[in-house]
C-alpha cells in the first residue's frame, strides 16, 4: 500500500512538472510572436514614413523643375500663347541659343574679342612686307596670363621672328592677341605649322608652370608685359 501511494505521488508530481512546462512554452511563442508584431509594426511605420518623404522630396523637384521650365518659356519669343510639352520646350531653347550665337559671332566679325575656346591659330600674312621678309599673322586665345605673354616673346625671339604689330584683348579672365610676325633671315626655314607648335609648347609650359609653382606665378600675376620688348632687344 505505502509504495502505491508514493508511485501515485510521483506520477502526480510529473504530471504537475509537464503541465508548467508546456505552460511556459506556450507563453514562450506567444511573447516571440508579439514581439514579431511589433517589429514588423515598426518596419512598416518606418517604410511608410520613408516613402512619405520620398514622395515630398519628388513633388518639389518636380515643382522646382516646372518653375525652370515656365522662367525659360518666357525666354523664347516662339513660346509664347503656344502649348508644348517639355521635350518641345527644350527643343526649342536649344534651337534658339544656337541663333543667339550665331548671331553673336557675326556681329563681332573682324572685332578682336577673345572666344571660350582656347585656339592658337597662325597664317601666311602679305602686306607690303619689303626687304624680302616673311610675314605670319598669329592669333592666340586662352586664359588671360601674364607670364604667357612674356614666354610667347621668348619663343619667338628664338625662332627669329620680329612682332611688328600687336592687338591684345582681354574680356572677363580671358586674352586674345593677334601678332604680325616677320623675319628677314633666310638661314632657317619657318613655317606655319613650326610656329603654331612652337606657341602651343609656350601655352603648355605656363600651364605646367601654374599647376607645380602656384604661389609663384601668382606673385606675378600684377605684373605687365609688353609684346615689343622683344623687337628692342633683337634690334640692339
Amino acid at each position: 500500500m505505502e509504495s502505491r501511494l508514493i508511485q501515485v505521488e510521483n506520477e502526480g508530481i510529473i504530471g504537475f512538472d509537464s503541465f508548467m512546462a508546456n505552460d511556459n512554452v506556450e507563453s514562450y511563442w506567444e511573447m516571440e510572436e508579439d514581439k514579431q508584431k511589433k517589429e514588423k509594426h515598426k518596419a512598416q511605420t518606418k517604410n511608410s514614413a520613408a516613402l512619405r518623404s520620398h514622395c515630398e522630396a519628388e513633388r518639389r523637384r518636380r515643382e522646382r523643375i516646372n518653375g525652370h521650365l515656365a522662367h525659360l518659356r518666357t525666354f523664347l519669343p516662339s513660346s509664347h500663347n503656344v502649348k508644348m510639352d517639355k521635350a518641345t520646350l527644350l527643343a526649342e531653347a536649344i534651337a534658339h541659343l544656337k541663333l543667339l550665337k550665331k548671331e553673336a559671332t557675326e556681329a563681332t566679325k573682324g572685332l578682336l574679342i577673345p572666344t571660350d575656346a582656347d585656339e592658337i591659330t597662325v597664317e601666311p600674312y602679305n602686306n607690303n612686307i619689303l626687304n624680302n621678309c616673311i610675314a605670319f599673322k598669329a592669333s592666340i586665345c586662352c586664359v588671360y596670363k601674364p607670364e604667357l605673354m612674356s614666354e610667347i616673346r621668348h619663343t619667338l625671339k628664338g625662332l627669329k621672328l620680329t612682332i611688328t604689330n600687336a592687338e591684345i584683348c582681354t574680356l572677363q579672365g580671358r586674352m586674345k592677341n593677334t601678332l604680325i610676325l616677320t623675319t628677314c633671315s633666310h638661314e632657317d626655314i619657318i613655317g606655319v605649322e613650326m610656329i603654331q607648335k612652337a606657341l602651343y609648347s609656350a601655352m603648355d609650359k605656363i600651364s605646367a608652370a601654374e599647376e607645380y609653382f602656384p604661389t609663384i606665378m601668382y606673385a606675378n600675376k600684377r605684373r605687365r608685359v609688353s609684346f615689343f620688348e622683344s623687337s628692342t632687344s633683337s634690334s640692339s
